[in-house]
């Protein structure tokens, strides 16, 4: 989408509805910008991240607008939600998901088994705007994003 002038302004809400009835899904590569930087097991250190205490009342370091993607267990569905994470130590994580978020009704499919979730620190902007979205259950927030950037998302794969 081009930026137009002051004087023609733009319908954004009408813009976004007419791209969104046509979503558009990822497209999964071999290799994503994503992974020019991969730690896995003992190599992953939380510590290293630059991560704030963003306020006096914060129990301790916060990485926020964290895109948590995951992968129903059932339907195999894609879910993208936007939680915040306290840094408990090097290799823990706290998240404040309520039972009513779709992470949650994904999770209590199967409760007994692994769950993985992807953490995704510097998203594309239009999988931030999706994350958090009123976006009905079961609906792919990664194809809703691909529709409003115009073209898929590219999704690296591990």
């Amino acid at each position: 989408m081009r930026w137009r002038s002051a004087s023609k302004p733009i319908n954004w809400q009408r813009s976004g509805n007419r791209r969104t009835s046509n979503p558009l899904p990822p497209v999964i590569v071999e290799r994503g910008a994503c992974q020019e930087n991969v730690l896995m097991g003992k190599e992953i250190d939380l510590n290293k991240l630059p991560v704030p205490i963003w306020n006096e009342l914060d129990g301790g370091p916060f990485l926020t607008l964290s895109c948590h993607i995951t992968k129903d267990p059932v339907t195999q569905g894609r879910n993208v939600g936007l939680y915040r994470n306290q840094v408990h130590d090097g290799n823990t994580l706290g998240i404040l998901a309520a039972p009513y978020t779709h992470l949650n009704l994904q999770r209590n499919k199967a409760p007994n088994e692994p769950f993985p979730v992807a953490l995704v620190l510097g998203a594309d902007p239009t999988v931030v705007m999706t994350a958090p979205a009123p976006i009905p259950f079961g609906v792919d927030e990664l194809a809703i994003a691909g529709a409003l950037r115009g073209k898929p998302l590219e999704l690296g794969d591990l």
